[in-house]
């Protein structure tokens, strides 16, 4: 009868025990499923927090891109057209016959513009002026011109009687 107790005794602790050791299993998977899910949860966050970040970037760029529809009109009248770059020659000669400097101005190569650059013509001039003032005259009626001109270099030699100058630039046009 002892043994008996004792064999159901042990009997039923094996399968508690079992019981026990397939709940912590069982547990265990549970506890991985659900750690797995989190970290596709808090991906699939961060994924959303992204694409409503990009979104809102997007959104602003474009009431910008409206906003600088509004600046474009204004833009193309600043700018002349290609066309009406020939009469930069006459301006720069008005120039500098109003500052007593005689110049004289070859265009080159023209890069024709985009609808986000704009685009140009290089030059080449040549100035000579009885004084260094008439020739920053010359210049500083340039600058207040209705062209926008790029001046890269200019080269200058002065002596007693006349400055002389070498320039190199750009005009822009739509």
């Amino acid at each position: 009868m002892k043994d008996f107790f004792k064999k159901k005794f042990l009997i039923r602790l094996s399968i508690s025990l079992g019981v026990i050791f397939l709940l912590i299993v069982i547990n265990i998977l549970i506890n991985s499923d659900i750690n797995s899910r989190v970290a596709g949860i808090q991906g699939l966050r961060k994924d959303l927090a992204f694409r409503a970040q990009a979104i809102n970037s997007l959104l602003i760029l474009k009431q910008e891109s409206q906003r600088a529809q509004n600046y474009s009109g204004l833009l193309q009248t600043i700018l002349p057209a290609p066309e009406q770059l020939i009469n930069f020659r006459k301006a720069v000669k008005a120039i500098g016959v109003n500052n007593q400097v005689d110049a004289d101005l070859t265009f080159g190569a023209q890069e024709p513009g985009t609808d986000t650059v704009p685009g140009h013509i290089s030059f080449n001039m040549s100035a000579t002026a009885g004084s260094l003032e008439s020739f920053i005259g010359f210049l500083k009626g340039i600058e207040a011109s209705p062209y926008l001109v790029a001046i890269n270099s200019i080269q200058l030699n002065q002596d007693s009687k006349t400055s002389k100058a070498s320039l190199a630039g750009q005009v822009y046009s739509r």
